[in-house]
């Protein structure tokens, strides 16, 4: 799919399937959180941003993260006490604006969301692709308009990272229904079979 339509690259990721992509913020938030219990990471996104974020970050009350947010223009440094994980949107949602994420370094990562990065929204530029510090999360729902199958996935470069995003998935919801993953691949083979 993401060969046909070039916008993401896949050769040597991993995917990782959840319900939805509100599931998979949530998991990569724990997958790429300090896992030492003296360091939390600030977890912030540049405004305007998707309202979901700040629940995903802040639900569960994880030690691991906590939300920066909160009236920040600019984020928080990131340290090796303090490591940030940005969540960025791009193209944006509710502004349409192509972004990037605005840190970058040892003690920084990202989840893109790319929700909306397919050629019917935006146009497509060359595609992402992204080291071990970022996740980058797609979500059927925008793509088909199946929003209702519940089926979202994360590009990841690193296995440590996927292997925690899958232990989160599988924790919190025992994977993703089968009924929906048919589903999703029965969609997914027309689109792909079909040329878009």
């Amino acid at each position: 799919l993401h060969g046909l339509v070039g916008n993401a690259v896949t050769d040597g990721r991993e995917v990782v399937v959840g319900i939805g992509s509100t599931e998979l913020i949530a998991a990569a938030l724990y997958a790429l959180s300090p896992t030492q219990d003296e360091a939390t990471a600030s977890v912030w996104s540049r405004a305007p941003y998707y309202s979901g974020y700040k629940q995903s970050a802040t639900f569960f009350r994880s030690a691991g993260f906590e939300w920066a947010a909160d009236n920040a223009s600019s984020p928080p440094p990131a340290t090796a006490e303090r490591p940030l994980i940005e969540l960025v949107t791009s193209p944006n949602n509710p502004d349409g604006h192509a972004r990037a994420a605005s840190v970058a370094g040892p003690h920084s990562s990202a989840v893109m969301d790319h929700a909306y990065l397919w050629p019917h929204f935006t146009a497509v530029g060359p595609p992402v692709a992204y080291g071990n510090s970022t996740v980058a999360l797609f979500t059927l729902s925008k793509m088909t308009g199946h929003a209702s199958t519940r089926v979202g996935w994360a590009l990841c470069s690193d296995p440590h990272v996927a292997g925690r995003m899958r232990d989160f998935v599988q924790t919190a919801t025992f994977g993703s229904p089968r009924e929906n993953q048919l589903r999703a691949l029965a969609v997914l083979e027309h689109v792909v079979g079909s040329g878009g």
